[in-house]
């Protein structure tokens, strides 16, 4: 399946499932009249200001689409059109400063759309060096989820792992690319890869440091708290799923998760943990681990029964829900009374989906994979965006002493 409209909504197209350009008529295939209010005008404007945002500003330029950034442009440029008919030389302030600040941005768009032409001119090594620091970023981002400003003893050294892992890989990829002369900033972008990893790894030693902190009752908490986070990954990512659609690699984590929390339990009853809960909390794990080894089987066996494009198009569909979802609860409304931890669900949703759409796409590449990976990735950095918007807003990552460090990201 091929994914929708960013936002949600289908776009003006023949093809009701076509990517990369917003609605620039009424969402009906009728186009637009002119806007009946100074009100309506400006919601105009921010909309394609925010639309740049979401698509151009600190992306890769590499990756980025010339002819969607040439639709936008057209767009402010008949907007800033019909704004100076109403000023039509009045002295109406708030028309006139829109139209200073569409001018200001205009002129940002028409520099921007050069330096895109500069750097694609660099052909397919530029795009390589943009899709890696677009996956570095993910990864920076999906640290800064699950560890910043955290408390450590209750962190997941096996995710922390798999994301050092992920960015070793993609520094060894960077390294291969240098000595490009078309290529800019390619090795800013390999020391920054190459800190974050440093510095994950040295929380990464924080953490268990962290771990043996406290009495026998303390641990046993912590042990409590890292084996619910387990169960909410599988109550989010996996129960009553498409099986086709769900990251089996993430289904093992967590089980070797709950095996080694399992025997950290025991091992604290050898110590002389007399408490009773640890060993009803044990008991939970074991359940919970049957269940998962089934699931984990259930959701190979069904992976072997579908041919990759249809792979493909159960992978996109699942993006799809993902996307609903966001429209439907987020996109719009109050960020002070948004849930940050059910946008960070969707985040981590989003991120496994474009992770086999990426193997998908090194092993046999289906028709249309390509196109959802990006689609994807622009929403899953869109709903990132929005994450550090509403967290900012509710003050949720206040540094503390047991907190971990954010990282830096690329630009």
């Amino acid at each position: 399946m091929r994914l929708k409209h960013i936002r949600g909504c289908v776009p003006w197209s023949a093809d009701p499932y076509r990517s990369g350009c917003f609605l620039s008529n009424d969402g009906h295939g009728n186009m637009m009249a002119e806007r009946a209010s100074d009100e309506d005008l400006q919601q105009e404007a921010e909309e394609l200001f925010d639309e740049y945002d979401l698509k151009f500003a600190g992306k890769p330029r590499a990756t980025r689409d010339l002819e969607e950034l040439d639709d936008l442009i057209a767009r402010l440029e008949d907007l800033m059109a019909r704004a100076r008919r109403r000023l039509n030389g009045g002295e109406d302030d708030t028309m006139a400063n829109l139209i200073e600040r569409a001018n200001e941005n205009l002129e940002i768009y028409r520099d921007e759309r050069q330096a895109i032409e500069e750097v694609r001119s660099g052909g397919e090594v530029a795009h390589r060096a943009g899709r890696l620091a677009t996956w570095a970023n993910l990864e920076f981002h999906r640290y800064h989820r699950h560890f910043a400003g955290k408390n450590r003893a209750t962190r997941d050294l096996e995710l922390l792992n798999a994301i050092i892992e992920s960015l070793k890989s993609i520094q060894e990829k960077m390294e291969q690319l240098r000595g490009h002369d078309e290529l800019e900033g390619i090795e800013d972008d390999i020391r920054t890869v190459e800190e974050n990893q440093r510095r994950y790894r040295e929380e990464r030693e924080n953490i268990v440091k962290a771990r043996q902190d406290g009495d026998l009752d303390e641990q046993a908490s912590f042990l409590a708290a890292r084996a619910n986070r387990q169960f909410e990954i599988y109550s989010n990512l996996f129960a009553g799923r498409d099986r086709v659609s769900r990251r089996s690699a993430l289904l093992r984590r967590v089980i070797r998760n709950l095996e080694s929390l399992d025997r950290r339990m025991e091992t604290l009853e050898d110590k002389g943990l007399a408490e009773p809960q640890n060993q009803d909390n044990r008991e939970i794990v074991a359940d919970n681990l049957e269940m998962y080894r089934d699931e984990l089987e259930a959701i190979e066996d069904a992976r072997q029964q579908v041919d990759v494009e249809t792979l493909a198009g159960r992978l996109g569909a699942a993006a799809n829900e993902v996307f609903e979802t966001y429209r439907d609860t987020f996109a719009g409304e109050n960020r002070a009374t948004r849930d940050l931890e059910e946008l960070g669900w969707m985040c981590d949703e989003l991120y496994h989906i474009a992770r086999q759409m990426r193997d998908l796409q090194q092993d046999v590449a289906p028709e249309g994979n390509q196109e959802n990976l990006e689609i994807v990735i622009e929403n899953l950095t869109l709903y990132q965006r929005e994450y550090d918007e509403i967290e900012e807003l509710t003050d949720t990552s206040a540094s503390s002493g047991s907190g971990s460090f954010s990282g830096s990201g690329l630009n």
